[in-house]
């Protein structure tokens, strides 16, 4: 081989070598054009060298055509960036927004931007903290309800135009204002055509449902608010479904709402005005609920007794001891319900009859005859609570109509007692 041929081709070798730098600064460019994550200040014009315009032309003439295009490429650029970082604001104030609202101390904070996948990762770190250490993820520090509250955040932002929704129990575990956050953030994150079916145990959440589509219909819709349209227009069906034996779709009214002392009371005028079981059932819930035992001990003590189905000698005989008879206690009641009754026949409880008694009445009943075993002492339990209102609401779902005692409790009465429901 002769030294000048070597010479050209190690000279020729260097030129292609001489080139790396200029195709990195060109594999970084395309880079930049197909990532969002842009940093524009490192976004200069391209030095085309002579070893480039030799060896490949056509490169080095797209390079000129960058050039030349430069301003107006970096002007797009960054609107791209512009247009990113505006939609990633945006959803994650929207979602800081909802975590400050329920009182959450987090906050998300975006730490890589995918392009390939069109997603963006995510940490969530302490709100407003100047810690180092603060500001990594902390998402092993949210509680188990947190981590609920984010999931259901993230679902109905990043489902919003889906064509159906099913939500499955939102907000059953939480106090009554993040229940009603929740229930708004329903109505504010959904579509305009999205259908969403929510299902929940919980009452509080058919209560705001019914309220505020009714209250939004007694207003002229011109002075309706942003969140009492949607109300309006994005109320659908409210339904009860019971699922004991069958199912059973009932619709909830607003009348269906009210204190449970006025559900007593309408219950109370259906019924004969002479003291029975069934009368006397309603009128211990009545005293139940209103704390009568405090200051009324003889009436309470009275219902009481014919609730557990004393004889009438020996209710009349209690009386007796606190210097009570029975008009007395029937006075008593006529100044607190305006109702004047006729006294407890002697054979009160040959005339019982479980048929006229709705369902909730049945549980009551059938308390009382609930076994001693371990099984019958849970569900006397259970029943203890309807019978001493341990758990009624101020207002709440009429009981008389809409049954919401446990399939366990409906299992054993009917099974065990022969309690046939309505």
């Amino acid at each position: 081989m002769k030294k000048k041929e070597v010479d050209k081709f190690n000279k020729q070798i260097r030129m292609y070598y001489d080139l790396l730098p200029q195709f990195e600064i060109l594999t970084q460019y395309i880079n930049v054009a197909s990532k969002t994550n842009i940093f524009l200040d490192k976004l200069e014009k391209i030095t085309v060298t002579k070893e480039m315009r030799i060896l490949y032309p056509e490169i080095a003439n797209e390079m000129d055509n960058f050039n030349n295009k430069y301003s107006n490429i970096r002007k797009k650029l960054g609107k791209i960036k512009s247009e990113t970082d505006k939609l990633l604001k945006k959803n994650r104030e929207r979602i800081n927004d909802y975590l400050n609202i329920l009182g959450i101390p987090y906050e998300f904070f975006e730490t890589n931007i995918n392009d390939d996948q069109k997603n963006a990762e995510f940490i969530i770190r302490a709100k407003n903290s100047k810690n180092t250490d603060m500001q990594k993820d902390r998402v092993n520090n949210l509680s188990y309800g947190e981590r609920n509250l984010i999931g259901l955040i993230i679902f109905l932002i990043s489902h919003k135009e889906d064509d159906f929704l099913i939500i499955d129990d939102p907000a059953s575990s939480y106090d009554e204002y993040r229940r009603k956050v929740i229930f708004d953030m329903l109505y504010k994150c959904k579509g305009e055509n999205t259908t969403m079916l929510v299902l929940s145990h919980d009452h509080i959440f058919a209560k705001y449902a019914i309220y505020h589509f009714e209250k939004s219909k007694e207003k002229r819709y011109d002075r309706l608010g942003t969140l009492e349209k949607l109300y309006y227009n994005q109320t659908g069906k409210i339904d009860y479904i019971e699922t004991y034996n069958e199912t059973i779709i009932k619709p909830i009214k607003k009348d269906n709402f009210d204190s449970m002392t006025n559900f007593i009371k309408e219950r109370l005028k259906e019924l004969p005005h002479e003291i029975n079981y069934l009368v006397a059932i309603n009128l211990r819930l009545y005293y139940e609920i209103n704390k009568a035992s405090r200051y009324h001990k003889e009436v309470y003590g009275y219902l009481s007794q014919i609730l557990h189905r004393k004889e009438k000698s020996e209710i009349i005989e209690s009386l007796e001891k606190v210097n009570k008879t029975e008009n007395d206690i029937l006075s008593a009641i006529k100044d607190d319900l305006k109702i004047d009754y006729d006294v407890l026949d002697n054979e009160y409880k040959l005339g019982i009859n479980i048929d006229s008694m709705t369902n909730f009445e049945k549980l009551i009943f059938a308390r009382e005859n609930c076994s001693k075993n371990k099984l019958g002492k849970e569900i006397k339990n259970e029943l203890n609570n309807i019978v001493h209102m341990n758990m009624a609401y101020a207002i709440c779902l009429n009981p008389y109509e809409f049954n919401y005692f446990s399939k366990f409790v409906y299992n054993y009465l009917k099974n065990d007692l022969n309690i046939t429901f309505n």
